[in-house]
């Protein structure tokens, strides 16, 4: 077998810590973070003998201020009998008013001085905590050469079984993370791993022919990300995947179901049970790798991207935390109670005007960044009582959630402030909350659930993609303008630009409709003859059949003559659109100008004629 390559990177901190440190009781811990850590809570003594001096001082403070009510309340009680007084009781009360009047400019110097030693507390302390938790942080850190010790003999192994060869590249194993981020990591490293081996690497043979080294070569390189995250790649230098297999994979597997579904065929690499292996053997043809990967990773609040060169070899990219105790979030509020949702995953945060959201066949819609996407109350994901919101307001505030191709905009009451917090578990008895991942305390004391993006995203995509619903979220002020919530509309897309053609299907797809495509009109026009639909939305210029001549054929097909037909063209003379009305378009929409809301509503309007609605 072929030596295992380590890379100088690995330093000697790859040394110091066995593999198997991570899974164990007790860890290793360098002395120099043992006296750090000690050395701040030494400190920490000198602020716990001032905190005790200024508790004393309060409570001096707090009695001086029960006297004066107590004697302020016995020349008050006196006051209304001011005309039957004695000399004496009227001396006494001025006594006690002078008092009061003394009191009131010791009270006003005590407080102030008060003030002045609680903001030096804060000073003091607050650091002082800071460098504690970053410290005992560090005590629980390892490095990543703890967990990646086994993955040299995993792939030597796995390459002897299938008659491959393969070396392994480990790069940056002294860069560290929180013991439970690295264990958290195993899995899916592992099935990382064993895919480029099963997958990407290819025969002795196969590499020579294709100009390559016999053996294969599988990196695995830890690094620092500028937002301070760890980012994790392992790459290989194989055949890189066959986007066309993955497709047929999917439709094996019963996810893939249509032509339209091989224009995204990445959005399969995640699937659960989409296997390229001809059989099922002890190490591949289950399909459970990288989705696995993809569910182990967004537990971990991280993200995980694949890239592929066919012929070059593919990498996996992951993005983690350094640490599970502190994450970086955005506090809202819903229904007039406090939540935190982590930053890893929001794709923005926006002010959205009323009248921009478009009613559609399903849920209401809002553009942002060029896109479509679905908008939802959050109160009814969270299954909450709906929010108190001001319906007189003509703005709406939503954060967004993205995940693989699906991307949601969640209405909230409002986004206060975006801070570092510290979570804490919910315990054995609430850990299997739906969408909470824990909960933190907030600096004016209220305890705030902290949201599970995945599990957010994946419900409010279950709310839109469910049956079409009667009316939009309140807050939204207006109802859908679909009557008929039966079935969905269907809409052929003819359009032989991939762009183009995704663009179109993920708008219509997003505003509830069932989408097919097709490369050309001839294409459109088999599509016609096998399947029903409710309208045609097609490009001009294409080969074999161009938008002009599909129209017309349309229109002299009695079955299809009353089918809407859509040109999205970039045509734009006069005489073009006199033709495409003389063939028979019931709409002419120019692509230089496009105006996706304009599309959605002319595209509803003539479905509703055409059906007599």
């Amino acid at each position: 077998p072929l030596p295992t390559v380590v890379d100088d990177e690995v330093g000697p901190a790859a040394v110091a810590v066995p593999a198997s440190a991570a899974t164990e009781n007790t860890i290793r811990v360098a002395q120099g973070r043992i006296d750090d850590l000690l050395l701040v809570a030494e400190e920490l003594l000198a602020a716990k003998v001032a905190n005790e001096r200024h508790a004393s001082a309060a409570t001096d403070f707090a009695a001086e201020v029960a006297r004066w009510r107590k004697n302020w309340s016995v020349a008050r009680s006196a006051l209304p009998d001011a005309d039957r007084m004695s000399v004496q009781d009227v001396q006494l009360v001025i006594k006690l008013l002078d008092r009061a009047s003394a009191f009131s400019d010791l009270a006003m110097e005590q407080a102030s001085e008060l003030a002045k030693r609680a903001q030096e507390d804060r000073r003091t302390v607050g650091p002082l905590v800071d460098d504690l938790l970053a410290q005992a942080g560090r005590v629980a850190m390892l490095p990543f050469s703890s967990i990646v010790g086994m993955y040299p003999k995993t792939v030597r192994d796995l390459a002897r079984v299938q008659g491959k060869m393969a070396e392994v590249v480990i790069v940056g194993g002294d860069i560290e993370l929180d013991r439970r981020v690295l264990e958290q990591l195993r899995d899916p490293l592992l099935h990382a791993i064993r895919n480029a081996v099963n997958h990407g690497i290819e025969l002795p043979a196969e590499r020579q022919a294709a100009g390559k080294d016999a053996a294969g070569h599988v990196r695995v390189e830890a690094s620092r990300g500028d937002d301070g995250r760890a980012v994790v790649v392992v790459s290989d230098d194989g055949k890189g995947l066959d986007y066309g297999e993955i497709t047929k994979a999917a439709r094996r597997a019963g996810l893939a179901t249509s032509g339209a579904d091989a224009e995204d065929p990445s959005a399969w690499v995640f699937a659960m049970g989409v296997s390229t292996s001809p059989e099922v053997t002890g190490v591949a043809g289950r399909g459970v790798g990288l989705s696995v990967v993809k569910e182990n990773i967004a537990a971990l609040e991280g993200a995980v991207t694949f890239e592929s060169v066919p012929g070059v070899g593919a990498a996996l990219r992951m993005v983690v935390p350094t640490t599970r105790a502190t994450i970086h979030g955005v506090v809202l509020e819903v229904a007039g109670r406090p939540f935190v949702l982590p930053i890893a995953g929001l794709q923005g945060v926006i002010r959205i005007a009323k009248d921009e959201v478009l009613s559609t066949v399903r849920v209401p819609t809002v553009l942002f960044n060029g896109q479509v996407i679905p908008l939802v109350e959050l109160t009814e994901v969270l299954a909450v009582a709906p929010s108190r919101r001001d319906s007189g307001g003509k703005h709406l505030q939503a954060f967004v959630l993205s995940s693989g191709a699906h991307t949601i905009a969640f209405v909230v009451d409002a986004i206060l402030i975006e801070q570092s917090i510290l979570v804490k578990p919910l315990g054995p008895l609430l850990g299997s909350i739906r969408m909470i991942s824990g909960a933190t305390m907030l600096p004016n004391g209220r305890v705030a659930p902290v949201l599970e993006a995945r599990g957010v995203l994946a419900t409010a995509r279950r709310l839109t993609t469910g049956p079409a619903r009667d009316s939009v979220p309140a807050s939204a002020g207006s109802q859908t303008d679909d009557e008929d919530g039966d079935r969905s509309r269907s809409v052929l897309i003819a359009e032989d630009s991939m762009t183009s053609r995704m663009m179109l299907r993920n708008i219509l797809m997003t505003a509830g409709y069932e989408v097919r495509t097709a490369v050309d009109g001839a294409d459109a026009l088999a599509s016609l003859s096998a399947e029903e639909f409710d309208a045609v939305v097609s490009d001009v210029e294409m080969p074999n059949m161009n938008g002009f001549d599909l129209t017309a054929a349309i229109r002299a097909d009695k079955a299809l003559s009353h089918l809407p037909v859509i040109l999205v063209t970039s045509l734009e003379s006069p005489q073009d659109k006199a033709r495409g009305m003389e063939v028979g378009a019931s709409a002419y929409l120019v692509k230089n100008r496009f105006d996706q809301f304009r599309l959605l509503d002319t595209l509803r309007n003539l479905i509703e004629q055409a059906s007599g609605g």
